[in-house]
């Protein structure tokens, strides 16, 4: 029975690691499709880009929230047409703070401070009470902890 048992532990394995190099020679062969045409996802010939909220729900990330809210300043994507809203859930660290200053800084970032009673129910709710005051045509979610590419926003709204 152990040698059974064995025997299928070892199959499994192998049956996960060939197809993880499947997904990985897939993912290398689609890389080099794609760069083999650099203007096939070039972003900067579209003109009517889109109004776009970028939703960032933050409970004490003040470890991280200063480099993503960085990355969000250096979005490739027209700043009249970006609205970052973080919301700040009821953290008892510096996050808030952190989110005022470049809120102060950049017209386009608002915070919203959520306390008790509505304060501290976790992402969802967060994420349900700054949709409340997304202006954008589209929502992107971004984790406290996402530091984008510059040019991710655009590569998601092309697509």
């Amino acid at each position: 029975m152990a040698n059974a048992l064995f025997l299928i532990a070892l199959t499994s394995i192998w049956l996960m690691l060939l197809y993880h190099m499947f997904l990985t020679l897939g993912g290398y062969l689609y890389s080099n499709w794609l760069e083999s045409d650099p203007e096939r996802f070039r972003c900067d010939l579209r003109t009517d880009w889109p109004t776009v909220t970028i939703l960032i729900p933050a409970h004490n990330e003040e470890i991280v929230i200063d480099a993503t809210l960085k990355a969000m300043v250096r979005l490739n994507y027209p700043k009249d047409r970006l609205e970052v809203i973080v919301i700040n859930d009821n953290s008892s660290d510096r996050t808030g703070e952190i989110v005022d200053g470049y809120a102060a800084k950049f017209p386009f970032v608002k915070a919203l401070h959520t306390f008790p009673p509505d304060g501290g129910k976790g992402k969802s709710h967060a994420l349900n009470k700054a949709l409340e005051l997304a202006g954008g045509e589209l929502i992107a979610v971004y984790d406290a902890d996402n530091t984008p590419e510059p040019d991710a926003l655009k590569h998601l709204v092309n697509a």
